[in-house]
């Protein structure tokens, strides 16, 4: 059988046409203008950028040297309302220790007693209010 030819006008914001689809890759830069996005580029996309989200606003270290009390841990997370919290690497229980919020990247914890080395697992999450 011969080949059907058709002419179709793009589709546009103001009128009925063809679309081509975007892929994921081109869903997530977010630059195309003329392609539509499908459900599965929109999840990647969304996906995308929570996980951006996530990993800005969270910070993780190990702790403790056996000898200092204070300890000054950068997060790095440039933000106020930040929720701190501490656990034994050993046995994963919540740790019970005084701090302070010594500028938005950074804290100090004050332990009664020096923490064994790589001891304790802190945490940051920034809370948005």
């Amino acid at each position: 059988g011969a080949a059907l030819a058709l002419s179709v006008d793009s589709a546009t914001t103001g009128q009925v046409g063809v679309v081509e689809l975007a892929t994921d890759a081109e869903a997530q830069a977010g630059t195309d203008t003329a392609r539509a996005v499908t459900p599965k580029a929109a999840k990647a996309l969304v996906d995308q950028q929570v996980d951006a989200f996530i990993a800005a606003s969270r910070a993780s270290d190990v702790i403790g040297d056996g000898a200092q009390t204070s300890i000054v841990w950068t997060h790095g997370l440039s933000a106020r309302g930040v929720i701190i919290q501490a656990f034994d690497v050993n046995s994963g229980q919540y740790v019970m220790v005084d701090f302070i919020h010594l500028d938005p990247d950074s804290v100090r914890f004050d332990f009664a007693k020096a923490p064994d080395p790589d001891s304790i697992q802190v945490m940051a999450v920034v809370a948005k209010f």
